[in-house]
C-alpha cells in the first residue's frame, strides 16, 4: 500500500512538473533564452546528483552490503558510510526512486531531458510552443495510460508487453482533450496558424505521444524521453 502511495505521489509529481513547464511556455509565453536558462539550471544539477546516486553511491552501498554478507573485511569508513545511508539517505530514497533505479539512471532524469530536448528541437525551427504540447502531453499520456491500462485492461497486446489498446487509447483522447482545453485559454491567433491546422497538430502531437507511450519499453527506451520528443516530432511534419 505505502509503495502504490509513493507510486501515485511520484505521478501527480510528474504531471505537476508538465503543467508548469506547459503553462511558462504556452500561457505565460516565457522567452527561448529564459527559459533555456530555467531548464539547464533545474534540469543540471537533478542529472548530476542522480548520476552521483546511481553510479557512485548505490554501487559503492551494495558493495559493502555484500562485503558484510560475505563476512569479508570492511573498513571503517565503509562500514561508517553504509551507516549513514541506511539512517539518513535510504528512506528518502525509496520514496523518490522504483526499486529497479537504484542503480540506473532514474525517470526523472529522462523526464528532464526529455522536456529539455523536445524544447531544444521545437526552438530550432522556431516554434517553441511545439514544445508546450508536447511537455504537456509528456506529463498525462504515461500516468493515465498506466492507470486506465492496469485498472481496465481493454484490448491488450502482448507484443506491447503489459500495454493495451484502453490505455493507448485513453492516453489519446485525454492527451488531445487537454490540449484542446488549451485553445480555451490562449487564442489559436497567437500561434500564427489557422485552428484546423492547429487542432489537427494537437491531434497528432497527441497521437504519436500515446503511440511512444506504448512502445517505449519494446524499443527499449524511457518514455519519459521519448513522449515529448516524439510528440514534437510529429507535430512538426503536421504542419509541413
Amino acid at each position: 500500500m505505502e509503495r502504490d502511495r509513493d507510486l501515485a505521489a511520484r505521478m501527480i509529481l510528474h504531471m505537476v512538473i508538465a503543467l508548469i513547464g506547459a503553462w511558462l511556455i504556452l500561457v505565460v509565453r516565457v522567452d527561448v533564452p529564459f527559459m533555456w536558462y530555467l531548464g539547464l539550471g533545474i534540469g543540471t544539477p537533478i542529472i548530476v546528483l542522480d548520476l552521483f546516486r546511481a553510479y557512485y553511491v548505490w554501487p559503492r552501498v551494495t558493495s559493502i552490503r555484500q562485503a558484510k554478507q560475505n563476512r569479508r573485511h570492511t573498513f571503517l569508513r565503509d562500514e561508517q558510510f553504509l551507516k549513514n545511508f541506511e539512517r539518513f539517505y535510504e528512506p528518502l530514497l525509496t520514496r523518490l526512486y522504483h526499486p529497479s533505479e537504484m542503480g540506473k539512471i532514474s525517470s526523472g532524469v529522462w523526464y528532464f531531458l526529455g522536456m529539455i530536448v523536445s524544447y531544444g528541437i521545437a526552438s530550432v525551427i522556431g516554434r517553441p510552443w511545439l514544445a508546450g504540447f508536447a511537455i504537456l502531453f509528456q506529463g498525462i499520456a504515461d500516468p493515465i495510460a498506466r492507470t486506465f491500462g492496469l485498472r481496465w485492461p481493454v484490448l491488450p497486446i502482448p507484443e506491447w508487453g503489459n500495454k493495451s489498446v484502453g490505455g493507448f487509447l485513453a492516453a489519446f483522447f485525454v492527451s488531445a482533450g487537454a490540449g484542446m482545453c488549451i485553445l480555451a485559454i490562449i487564442s489559436p491567433a497567437t500561434f500564427n496558424i489557422s485552428v484546423l491546422r492547429l487542432v489537427f497538430c494537437i491531434g497528432v502531437g497527441a497521437f504519436f505521444a500515446a503511440l511512444a507511450e506504448a512502445n517505449a519499453r519494446r524499443i527499449g527506451l524511457d518514455d519519459n524521453l521519448i513522449i515529448p520528443v516524439v510528440a514534437v516530432i510529429g507535430m512538426i511534419a503536421a504542419l509541413r
